[in-house]
């Protein structure tokens, strides 16, 4: 399936008969729209049931330096994560090392930060103040590096806003349903007054298409259980 920007939402404004799908919205009322599709985006990246898995990028870390910032233009060049979820750093044979990926308690824990250089064990990601003009993170690697290493770590990357009206909406078949009614609902009070209630079956498309994508990418865990004489591991779901 092709869909534009400008068709995504024309047919979101159709959606809650705000407009005729032949004649299409205003120029300024495509402009609203993307913006608050990129604001629907932006929300939906911090979200771990909406944003499936993990994207795994690998950076060089060098010996004696312990901090490296992160965001676009930083030393770690890529848009600044809304988490880092794993960890490990690769050697010069190609060995790979985990990394504890700890909380801002734990690392505060840590009473000897410029611990003499040894291969590191943990990272913790400081995502910095929320409002900055650069969105900037810091990772920070504990101990120092006693020498040079390929990081990577496994992060929750930010879904990329769209740029252009006539850019293309390239999502996985499942998520155009839940773009199309939850744009909707977001356009619905730019064409009606606060005292015309949103439609209750979009409301409710937009949130079921929401579960559908939820339920695609959540990934179940299992238990295991260390105690004596148990077998293999404990499956929460199935209680076997």
């Amino acid at each position: 399936m092709i869909v534009t920007v400008a068709q995504l939402i024309t047919l979101a404004a159709d959606t809650i008969g705000a407009i005729n799908v032949e004649e299409g919205p205003t120029a300024a009322e495509l402009s609203t729209g993307l913006a608050r599709l990129n604001m629907m985006l932006d929300a939906w990246s911090v979200d771990t049931l909406t944003v499936r898995g993990a994207l795994l990028e690998n950076f060089p870390i060098v010996g004696g330096t312990y901090s490296y910032t992160i965001g676009i233009g930083a030393t770690f060049n890529t848009p600044k994560p809304s988490d880092i979820t794993e960890a490990f750093i690769r050697d010069t044979n190609n060995l790979d090392t985990p990394l504890d990926v700890v909380s801002e308690d734990e690392w505060m824990s840590y009473s000897d930060k410029a611990f003499s250089p040894a291969r590191p064990e943990s990272l913790y990601y400081d995502k910095g103040p929320p409002q900055q003009a650069t969105q900037e993170g810091i990772v920070w690697i504990y101990p120092i590096p006693d020498q040079g290493y390929t990081l990577f770590f496994g992060e929750q990357a930010p879904l990329t806003e769209f740029s252009n009206l006539t850019d293309v909406v390239s999502f996985e078949a499942a998520y155009y349903e839940a773009l199309l009614y939850n744009l909707a609902v977001r356009l619905f009070r730019s064409y009606f007054k606060h005292s015309q209630p949103i439609p209750a079956d979009i409301v409710e498309m937009a949130r079921e298409s929401m579960r559908t994508i939820e339920r695609m990418n959540d990934e179940r865990q299992h238990m295991v259980s260390d105690v004596p004489r148990t077998r293999g591991p404990y499956n929460i779901y199935t209680d076997q």
